[in-house]
C-alpha cells in the first residue's frame, strides 16, 4: 500500500513539473545607448593628382634687337636699330629676312644665344642649353614635369653671354607667366606663345609641346623611388642666440648640407653657402623602400676649415609614414631647422 501511495506521489509531481512554464532566464539590463560623437565637418583629402608631362621645347623665334633697339651680343653696343627695323607682328616670320638690318643683325657675332627656362610649381624647373648665334633656333628638348593640381606656369627666354653650360650674364628676352598649368600642356597639346604687344618682349614665338606619361606602379608603400630634397629653411641663429659664422653680412649665416639616409642608402645636397634656404630642382636617389626601414635627417653647418656643426636632426622608424597621396613630405621645427621639404615619386 505504501509502495503504491509513493508511486502516485511521484507521477503528481511529475506531472505538476511538466505543467509548469519553462524557466525564463531575465534579460540583462539594457546599456544606456553611447551617445554619437558630434558630426565633424567634411575633412577634404587632397586627391592624389600627381601627372607627368613631357615638355618638349621646339622652336623660337626672337626679335634682333632688345627693347632698347640695341643688338644682344657685341660689338654694336651703341647702335640702335628699333627704327631701322620693319613692324613687329607679321604672320610670316620669314618675311622679316627681306629687310638688311634684320638679315644682319641674325647672323653672327652678333644674333643672340638665346636658351629657355621653364618653372612649374615651387620644385619644378628645367633650363636648356643655349643655341649660339641664332634668331630662330629648333629645340627640339624634351623634359618630364612632375605637376600637381594647383601648379603655376612660367617659361621663361634668355640671352646668354657666356660659354655653353657656364651662365655669366642673362639678357631677359621674354616671359609668359600662368596661374595653372594651361590646359593645352595637360591634355598633352601643343601651346604656342607670342611676345608681340607685350611689354619688354622680344619674343615673336615659342612653341611648346606636350605628352602626358602614365606610370603604371605597384600598389602599397614598398617599391623603388626617385627621393629629392627639395627644399630647407634653418633658423638665422642658434640656440644660443649666436650667428653661425663668423664675419660680417652674409659670410655670418651657415654653410647648409642636407642628408637623408633611408635604410644604408644616404642623399646628400651640395653645400649651399652662407645662406638660411635654398631650392633644389635635380638633388635626388633611387631608394628602395620597404615597410618598417627607417629614415634619418640632418642638417649641418659645414665651414671653410672642415668643421661640422649640427643645426637639427630627426628621426621616423618607418619611412611608408612619409609617403602620402601626393608623395610629398615635410618636416618642421627640429633643432635649428624650419623645414625640409622631400619628394618621393615610385618609379615601380
Amino acid at each position: 500500500m505504501k509502495k503504491r501511495l509513493l508511486s502516485l506521489t511521484a507521477v503528481l509531481c511529475f506531472g505538476m513539473m511538466l505543467s509548469l512554464p519553462p524557466t525564463v532566464q531575465a534579460a540583462p539590463a539594457a546599456k544606456p545607448a553611447a551617445a554619437k560623437p558630434a558630426a565633424r565637418p567634411a575633412v577634404r583629402v587632397a586627391a592624389a593628382g600627381v601627372k607627368f608631362i613631357e615638355i618638349t621645347i621646339k622652336t623660337l623665334k626672337t626679335w634682333p634687337v632688345k627693347a632698347s633697339g640695341r643688338c644682344w651680343d657685341p660689338p654694336c653696343f651703341f647702335q640702335k636699330f628699333n627704327k631701322k627695323l620693319p613692324a613687329r607682328g607679321a604672320k610670316d616670320y620669314s618675311s622679316y629676312a627681306g629687310n638688311k638690318y634684320f638679315k644682319k643683325l641674325c647672323k653672327r657675332p652678333i644674333a643672340p644665344d638665346p636658351l629657355v627656362e621653364i618653372k612649374i610649381g615651387k620644385y619644378e624647373k628645367f633650363t636648356t642649353d643655349k643655341i649660339n648665334n641664332q634668331c630662330s633656333p629648333t629645340f627640339n628638348i624634351k623634359h618630364t614635369f612632375r605637376v600637381v593640381p594647383g601648379d603655376g606656369f612660367v617659361v621663361s627666354v634668355y640671352d646668354n653671354d657666356g660659354a655653353a653650360k657656364v651662365q655669366v650674364k642673362r639678357d631677359h628676352m621674354g616671359t609668359w607667366s600662368f596661374d595653372t598649368i594651361p590646359p593645352q600642356l595637360l591634355k598633352g597639346g601643343t601651346l604656342t606663345l607670342r611676345g608681340t604687344g607685350q611689354s619688354n618682349n622680344q619674343i615673336e614665338e615659342l612653341v611648346l609641346s606636350a605628352r602626358v606619361i602614365k606610370r603604371k606602379v605597384s600598389p602599397g608603400c614598398a617599391g623603388v623611388y626617385k627621393v629629392r630634397i627639395a627644399e630647407f629653411g634653418v633658423k638665422p641663429k642658434k640656440e644660443s642666440g649666436k650667428t653661425w659664422d663668423r664675419g660680417f653680412g652674409k659670410a655670418t649665416r651657415p654653410d647648409v648640407i642636407a642628408a637623408l639616409k633611408i635604410g644604408s642608402t644616404t642623399l646628400t645636397t651640395p653645400k649651399q653657402s652662407n645662406t638660411f634656404s635654398a631650392k633644389f630642382y635635380n638633388v635626388g636617389r633611387v631608394f628602395t623602400i620597404k615597410k618598417g626601414v627607417s629614415a634619418s635627417l640632418r642638417l649641418t653647418d659645414a665651414d671653410i676649415f672642415g668643421r661640422k656643426e649640427m643645426i637639427g636632426e630627426t628621426a621616423v622608424t618607418d619611412v611608408c609614414s612619409l609617403i602620402n597621396n601626393q608623395g610629398m613630405y615635410t618636416f618642421t621645427s627640429f633643432g635649428r631647422v624650419k623645414k625640409v621639404v622631400l619628394i618621393f615619386t615610385k618609379q615601380r
